[in-house]
């Protein structure tokens, strides 16, 4: 194959457009995320709000003796059963809870953190264990 059929190939794989044909639209200010708006997402309130948002519909969900429970698995492997969540500053969450039967609480970046929500039964003997949730402006017990 010569160069010259090497280059052809290229130019029909690639779209070639002038730049001046493209029409950008603008979106009007108001639909514009605010600087703060679009880093929120970022968030650990953000985060531990999803987590609170899946276990309360999937408690509604599940069966008559059941009930939802979340295990925080740190980086380093330790497992905490939680019992309330909070959001400690833009990334950070306390993790308040029990771990081999003892209580603790647990700092951490949201990213050194993964959560299983789980379905546990309810013990005849026991209630059942609201999980609660902190972040900016709201509290919430599961």
């Amino acid at each position: 194959m010569s160069n010259g059929s090497n280059k052809d190939a290229l130019e029909k794989e690639h779209v070639n457009f002038d730049m001046n044909d493209i029409n950008a639209q603008v979106l009007p200010e108001e639909d514009s995320p605010s600087l703060k708006d679009s880093n929120e997402f970022r968030s650990a309130g953000v985060f531990m709000k999803s987590i609170a948002d899946e276990a309360w519909s999937w408690r509604k969900s599940l069966p008559d003796g059941f009930q939802p429970s979340i295990l925080a698995i740190l980086e380093s492997g330790f497992q905490i059963d939680v019992l309330k969540l909070s959001q400690v500053c833009f990334h950070g969450i306390r993790v308040k809870g029990t771990m081999n039967g003892s209580a603790c609480v647990m700092f951490a970046h949201q990213a050194n953190i993964q959560i299983l929500c789980r379905a546990t039964k309810i013990e005849k003997d026991t209630s059942a264990r609201p999980i609660g949730s902190i972040w900016p402006d709201k509290e919430i017990q599961i």
